[in-house]
Parts: C-alpha cells; sequence; structure tokens
C-alpha cells in the first residue's frame, strides 16, 4: 500500500495532538497508578467498625456567599490515636448542625496501618474511569504521532530524491 503524505498544516495539527495528549496521558496514568494504591491499600487493610462523635460544625461560604453547614467528627482509639474528619457537608439549617454534634456515627479503622474511613466502597469506579481514559488518550497520542513520523519519514525521503535529482 502506498503512503499518502500528510499537508504540513495536518503534520502541525498532529504535533499538537501528540504534545497535547501526552500531558492528559501523563496526568491520566499518574491519576490511574495513584488508584491503583489506594485500591490495593483499601482491600489489604483490616477495618474494624467504631463509633465516633459529630464533635462541631462550621459555616461553608462560598466567595461571601452562605452554602450551608459542615460537620466534623472524631474518634480516639485505645492506643491514642486520634481520627477526626469531615461528615456531612451538605447540611442546610445551623439548627440540623447543632442537633447533630455529639451524635455517634460509624467509622472504619485499620489500627495497625492507622488508617481510617467513613465508607468501605471500592475505588473500582474511579480505577474503570482513570484507566479508559488513560488508555484512550494513549492511544490518540499513537496514532498522532505514528503519523507525524510517517509524515517526518517521507519528507526526508522526498527531500533527498529531489536534491539528488538536482545535483546531476
Amino acid at each position: 500500500m502506498k503512503y499518502k503524505p500528510i499537508s504540513k498544516k495536518w503534520a502541525l495539527i498532529h504535533f499538537i495532538i501528540v504534545m497535547g495528549m501526552f500531558i492528559l496521558t501523563f496526568l491520566m496514568m499518574r491519576n490511574f497508578a495513584f488508584t491503583i494504591n489506594n485500591y490495593i491499600e483499601d482491600k489489604s487493610a483490616n477495618y474494624q467498625q467504631e463509633y465516633a462523635t459529630i464533635v462541631s460544625y462550621r459555616v461553608v461560604r462560598e466567595e461571601g456567599y452562605y452554602v450551608g453547614f459542615t460537620t466534623y467528627y472524631e474518634y480516639k482509639a485505645p492506643n491514642g490515636k486520634v481520627y477526626s474528619g469531615v461528615w456531612d457537608t451538605s447540611i442546610e439549617k445551623e439548627e440540623d448542625a447543632i442537633a447533630e454534634v455529639g451524635k455517634q456515627v460509624p467509622i472504619y479503622v485499620d489500627h495497625e496501618k492507622g488508617i481510617h474511613t467513613t465508607t468501605l466502597s471500592s475505588y473500582m469506579g474511579a480505577l474503570c474511569f482513570a484507566g479508559v481514559f488513560a488508555f484512550a488518550f494513549l492511544a490518540v497520542m499513537l496514532n498522532s504521532l505514528v503519523r507525524l513520523i510517517l509524515y517526518l519519514i517521507y519528507t526526508y525521503k522526498h527531500k533527498n530524491n529531489i536534491s539528488q535529482t538536482e545535483v546531476e
């Protein structure tokens, strides 16, 4: 099959696509590796259900406007380590936030590793998302890179043929 060369304009477009997809591929591959690491750590953890206490709430504002209230939990393990974090970010009324303070909420703690989570959810959705997009960006980048390399090879060979005919 004979190669039909692309124009200089398309070569420039493929170069831009390669550069953009390289950055996106790098970022998504990094995200993919981070998600795999979290998935492995989560699956190897020996979580035990414990009960933390809602200890405080804060007003949430974005750009000066009132948005709502966020509650925070805290759990003190028998070994003295304190686990804390955000419990709820969707409380609209201050009365509801005040009513939450003091409540016991379930969290999951791995005492050996010193990690905790509020849900026993899987990272499978994030893993699939990151993997699919990382490899899709990689495929687009490689497609444009091959086209660009073929263009450069064709241009190099074509220039050599022209320069040889001019010498003779």
